[in-house]
């Protein structure tokens, strides 16, 4: 499960078809902690080769009725910070 799409950078460089990829989720009741990481390519992360750099989305909602925390954390990405991303 990851993302394929354009991103900003924290140098606010924007960069077009990037491989976007939840690299790690904490839980709590009402949030979940979402770190996401960045890539050239699917076969960067495949490879075992760390992001070239990750965001941390902090106070995403959860829903313990929901879905698994790791589709709740896509659904996010995809609703709220990268809209104009694909599934891949």
């Amino acid at each position: 499960m990851a993302l394929q799409g354009n991103i900003v950078t924290f140098a606010t460089e924007i960069i077009e078809n990037q491989y976007i990829k939840v690299e790690d989720v904490t839980v709590t009741k009402t949030t979940l902690n979402v770190s996401v990481g960045y890539y050239d390519s699917k076969s960067e992360s495949d490879n075992g080769k760390p992001p070239y750099e990750v965001t941390h989305y902090n106070g995403v909602p959860y829903s313990l009725s929901g879905d698994n925390p790791l589709v709740q954390s896509y659904e996010y990405l995809k609703t709220n910070k990268y809209t104009d991303a694909t599934d891949v």
